[in-house]
């Protein structure tokens, strides 16, 4: 950070001075600036990629690096930045880019957002760490999204957490359905119907839950209810109301939630304690009526007490005895009593009355007393009439026979034609309830023996039907209660019978589950015989509905066995299609593409379809840096044309240029600068690299000049031919190179170094230059360059210059150097061993004014002087020979290479332990490190180590993390490779 500091410091120091800056420090100071800005910029970038993803904690661990992006932006943000670019611009330099003050800006806003989620964010990674329940870990996150509204990632894995809250409450409300448990069931309805879902939940479910919620109360209710008929039984077999009615109560509210359509299992419950609660209710019905008895009682007692009047006192005796029941024995001696006593009172009142009048009216008064007395015993005639009637019409024979016999000490009374009929109609009723009785006790007795503890169902069947017959006989309340005791008899034979059927069912049940468990899901024939013995359960007779209600769901269970298997079996066959196309890049896409389709919305085919977008393509890649490494170790370096080595360097900077680059192989690296140096022989035309050198040669310098050399080396240059005249040679000598002036020059012959003879004419000499020569020489030999020899003919030619005597020393170092360059530019091996030569020929500084075709000229002599001295350090360029042939050699010699053998791909069995599956039928038997690609943008590592192979045995490392990955390594679907060593003889 210092570094950052200084750098700003001296800009703002330089910009305060008055004097000019110096270029030098100015370019400094702005490549310094650029790298650093660049480079701050660049991690802005990177952090905001990360906040764009919703990494807000990367990106801020990712700033934090030293240096601290955002003091760096702090210091960058200087106020002279606008002069300062002002100043870079005047001095022609490129201008550094702005530091990214937006991005900046978001990032610092992230630590404040950070630092409000940092609690939240902790207990949320607690939790995952814990693998706590779904529920307490998206009540976490809603809150942390709350927080971190602009954050789209909470709620995009708010949604993918509710949907798999969904599943798992599925999950649970099936294991709570099968364990019965209510308070569960409770709680999942709660949790669907008052959360703020994101996601509102599926209809469906929700519907489900409150059924089976509903459902399972009713079961608890209807299994409580079962619990409780044995203990009504057993209240009304002891007459035990205290006992009885207090569960009567429990079992009326237990109905309220069994509801209207109640099971088969317990209607046939509700028929076992019918006899109790009909008991109950005559028992409610006795006690209300005794009730009402006592009152009535202690009313006429009242009454009596009080000396009420007649009247009064038969109104309350008829309320009283109105049930058939008579008065205490005492209370009707009172009642008699106080009845005579008014009616004595009233007798003497009357005769009291009756004596005061006239004797005249005596017999009137005796006639009149005898008229009321007749009348009361009419009365109360038809008052017992009435009463006795009432017994006999409602059934009540043993007390109307009672309430006679009360009358029998009244013979006025039995005697009267009412009661005598009523007499006589009572006992023809006495008789025919003896008879029925009689029967009843019979068909009673018939039944009871019947009864016996190895009944069938048939019999048991048989009894009841007999003891609904005789159920209207029943008419007496001990009759009933023996008639109640049978059933509850049979009743126990049946629930016994029933039991042992139960039983038994229940143990085949019992081991079918337990069959089930220890079943092999993998052989579909297991399922199928499952099915079979499930099949034989549903339809047993005489089992109790209730306890064939799991069945449908073990064939439910059975069932998605079935399709498991089915699905495996699809799952199997699409990853055998996938592994076959391992090495075929497009039957792989397709098989995973089939993938998708059949197991669309899976986990696996999501990440399918990431690799087919993501990594195949760098998958093809590799294959087209395979392809491209075997030509490249396929070149025979002698005989690499410039095309071909051009095509090559195309292809490799084609795949340098991608997106995510592969590192460029050894093998190529070392070839790379001899191939780009073959590739330089000619250009993007065609044009060979020496063409611009023919083209100077082709000049009346070089092509046409003919020169005279004397015996002291001076150099004389003509167009024509000399001539001869006598002893002396004329000619017309050149005196500038530009070869515009000349003049008439005559030399004595004797002091010439004649030339030797023309080829083809014997009898001429051959005043050609040496330049001339070499050109012609050059022209022959320099097109061979080309056909493969490029070494050879430079070598030649700058062997025949070597050697070359006679040339100007001048023309013959530029001649030299000129030759040299173009032939280390298209050999590398030239280049090495020529390196030394080449630089002490740039070494020498010849003046560019130096008139060498004027053998007088003194900035010439100079030069020529300098020329000479280092054309001796030279050596012959043939005894280079041999080191050029050994670095071909060692070109064309054998490399070692890489190939990346794609052997399966990534996988992970049931327990989710990655594995490699591959072609069985075309096993890889190769040795070496397995490798993945790394489509993830946040690492330059593109190849990452996953395990080893030997001889074809695979070896994965343990599952981890790649190297500045947020990401696993094995991830489904991801091709493996083999990294092989191949030495390849060239």
């Amino acid at each position: 950070m210092n570094e950052i500091q200084q750098l700003v410091e001296q800009i703002q120091t330089l910009l305060t001075e008055s004097a000019q800056p110096q270029f030098k420090i100015i370019e400094r100071l702005n490549q310094s600036l650029i790298e650093i800005v660049t480079g701050i910029n660049s991690r802005l970038r990177r952090c905001d990629s990360l906040l764009e993803q919703g990494l807000r904690s990367e990106a801020i661990q990712l700033a934090e690096q030293e240096p601290d992006v955002l003091t760096a932006v702090s210091y960058l943000d200087f106020a002279e930045w606008e002069e300062w670019t002002d100043l870079v611009r005047q001095a022609g330099l490129q201008v550094a880019p702005e530091p990214l003050l937006e991005t900046a800006a978001e990032l610092n806003q992230s630590y404040t957002v950070e630092s409000a989620l940092e609690g939240h964010l902790k207990q949320h990674r607690l939790l995952a760490l814990a693998r706590a329940p779904l529920s307490k870990r998206l009540m976490v996150m809603r809150k942390i999204m709350n927080l971190d509204a602009d954050n789209p990632v909470w709620q995009d894995d708010i949604e993918v957490f509710e949907r798999q809250r969904f599943e798992q409450i599925r999950g649970e409300l099936q294991q709570a359905s099968q364990q019965g448990d209510a308070d569960c069931l409770a709680n999942l309805e709660q949790e669907l119907t008052t959360t703020a879902w994101f996601t509102p939940p599926p209809k469906k479910l929700l519907s489900q839950t409150r059924n089976t919620h509903r459902q399972c109360r009713i079961q608890k209710a209807e299994q409580e209810l079962k619990e409780l008929e044995p203990k009504l039984t057993e209240a009304f077999a002891e007459l035990d109301l205290e006992k009885a009615r207090p569960l009567r109560n429990r079992w009326n509210a237990l109905l309220q939630i069994a509801g209207q359509n109640p099971s088969e299992s317990f209607r046939k419950t509700e028929l076992l304690v019918q006899p109790a609660l009909n008991w109950l209710d005559e028992e409610d019905q006795l006690q209300i009526e005794e009730q009402a008895y006592q009152q009535a009682l202690f009313n006429l007692e009242q009454a009596i007490s009080e000396q009420r009047s007649a009247e009064d006192l038969q109104e309350l005796y008829h309320a009283a005895t109105r049930t058939g029941r008579d008065l205490p024995t005492h209370l009707y001696q009172r009642y008699t009593d106080c009845m005579q006593y008014q009616e004595t009172r009233s007798r003497r009142r009357f005769v009291l009355m009756v004596s005061s009048t006239i004797v005249t009216l005596l017999l009137v008064g005796l006639l009149l007393g005898y008229l009321i007395q007749k009348s009361n015993r009419q009365q109360e005639i038809a008052t017992h009439t009435a009463t006795l009637e009432e017994l006999i019409s409602r059934g009540k024979l043993p007390r109307a026979e009672e309430y006679r016999t009360q009358l029998q000490p009244q013979a006025w009374i039995m005697e009267s034609p009412e009661i005598q009929q009523l007499s006589v109609r009572l006992d023809g009723a006495l008789e025919q309830e003896q008879g029925r009785a009689r029967q009843f006790q019979a068909k009673l007795n018939e039944i009871t023996e019947q009864i016996h503890p190895e009944m069938n169902w048939e019999q048991i069947s048989q009894a009841e039907s007999a003891t609904s017959k005789i159920s209207p006989l029943a008419v007496t309340a001990e009759e009933k209660v023996q008639l109640g005791r049978m059933k509850l008899s049979l009743s126990r034979e049946r629930s016994q019978l029933q039991k042992q059927v139960n039983d038994q069912f229940k143990q085949d049940v019992d081991k079918f589950t337990s069959q089930i468990q220890s079943l092999n899901t993998e052989e579909m024939v297991n399922i199928n015989n499952a099915m079979t013995s499930l099949d034989e359960l549903l339809v047993r007779k005489h089992v109790s509905p209730s306890l064939k209600n799991d069945l449908p769901k073990l064939k439910v269970v059975l069932q998605e066995k079935q399709n498991l298997i089915r699905r495996n079996e699809d799952l199997q066959r699409q990853y055998m299609q996938i592994s076959n196309s391992v090495g075929n890049f497009d039957r792989y896409q397709k098989s995973l593409e089939e993938y998708i389709q059949k197991f669309p919305g899976t986990n696996q085919a999501i990440g399918f379809k990431k690799i087919i977008e993501k990594e195949l393509p760098l998958w093809k890649q590799l294959k087209q840096w395979e392809l491209l490494q075997r030509d490249w170790n396929q070149i025979q370096i002698r005989q690499l044309t410039p095309q071909l080595a051009r095509s090559l360097l195309d292809r490799l900077k084609k795949l340098e240029a991608e997106e995510k680059a592969f590192p460029v192989p050894d093998t190529i690296q070392q070839l790379r600068p001899a191939v780009e140096a073959i590739s330089a022989r000619t250009d993007m035309n065609q044009e060979p690299a020496y063409s611009g050198l023919l083209e100077i040669l082709e000049g009346p310098l070089y092509s046409n000049l003919n020169m005279v050399q004397t015996l002291d080396d001076k150099r004389y240059y003509t167009l024509l031919a000399p001539r001869e005249l006598g002893a002396r040679l004329i000619f017309d000598k050149f005196n500038n190179i530009s070869l515009t002036r000349s003049e008439n020059f005559s030399i004595d012959k004797s002091d010439v170094l004649l030339p030797g003879k023309l080829p083809d004419k014997k009898d001429e000499l051959d005043w050609s230059s040496p330049q001339s020569k070499f050109t012609r020489k050059i022209n022959e030999q320099i097109p061979h360059a080309l056909d493969r020899s490029w070494e050879t003919t430079f070598l030649n030619l700058l062997e025949e210059l070597y050697n070359d005597k006679q040339m100007e020393p001048i023309l013959k170092y530029q001649l030299l150097r000129s030759v040299l360059e173009i032939g280390c530019q298209g050999s590398l091996p030239l280049q090495q061993v020529f390196a030394a030569d080449l630089k002490a020929l740039s070494d020498v500084n010849v003046d560019p004014a130096a008139n060498w075709i004027d053998p007088e000229d003194s900035r010439s002599q100079f030069s020529r002087k300098q020329v000479i001295n280092k054309l001796k350090t030279l050596s012959s360029p043939l005894k280079k020979q041999a080191e050029i042939d050994k670095q071909l050699d060692q070109l064309s010699e054998q490399k070692q290479t890489v190939d990346y053998e794609w052997i399966g791909w990534l996988s992970h069995n049931a327990q989710g332990e990655p594995l490699v599956r591959f072609d069985i039928s075309h096993p890889s038997r190769e040795t070496g490190d397995l490798l993945v690609i790394a489509a993830e943008p946040e690492t330059d590592q593109i190849f990452q180590t996953v395990g080893t192979m030997t001889q074809g045995k695979i070896k994965l490392n343990s599952p981890r993390v790649g190297a500045d990955m947020k990401q696993p390594l094995l991830l489904n679907g991801r091709a493996v490779f083999c990294q092989v060593y191949v030495s390849q003889d060239k």
